[in-house]
């Protein structure tokens, strides 16, 4: 395996690193599979997903997450809470970020692993005002146990 400049720095400037470049704010998106929680479609071995960095752990080697969807799960609809925790975006407002008015998932912040990331490119920044929303949507989400917004800086 190829190195890199992470390789050779120590935990804190790797966590530094890590912080600048996946900011509080901003989308990417990456590849996904069975590993990370997300079902590939028919014979696919990934499936991307565009991501919205809310936070990061203790070390900064994992980030907290929430995913953009082009639609609401439906089995979302099934539970009124799930449901009500879907931000809508537009694409007039992100037109670098997505191709169509899509919904932010609130209902689940995910663990993304910084070394796991598969072909992940930045998107864009949310613009603050809808970043502060789907925040504190999140923040005071009572789905969303405490332990996994403390892990990520949410409270």
């Amino acid at each position: 395996m190829t190195p890199n400049i992470a390789d050779f720095l120590n935990n804190d400037d790797k966590q530094k690193l890590n912080q600048r470049l996946y900011a509080v704010g901003s989308v990417f998106i990456a590849e996904f599979d069975e590993n990370d929680g997300i079902t590939p479609k028919g014979n696919d071995k990934f499936r991307n997903k565009i991501f919205v960095v809310l936070g990061h752990d203790v070390n900064g080697a994992v980030l907290g997450a929430v995913f953009i969807n082009s639609g609401i799960n439906s089995t979302n609809r099934n539970n009124e809470v799930l449901y009500l925790h879907q931000y809508p975006l537009k694409r007039q407002d992100h037109p670098n970020i997505i191709k169509h008015d899509s919904f932010v998932n609130c209902a689940h912040v995910i663990p993304v692993y910084i070394d796991n990331l598969k072909n992940c490119k930045f998107l864009d920044k949310l613009n603050s005002d809808h970043f502060d929303l789907i925040f504190e949507t999140v923040k005071s989400s009572p789905i969303i146990k405490n332990k996994i917004k403390k892990r990520f800086g949410l409270i």
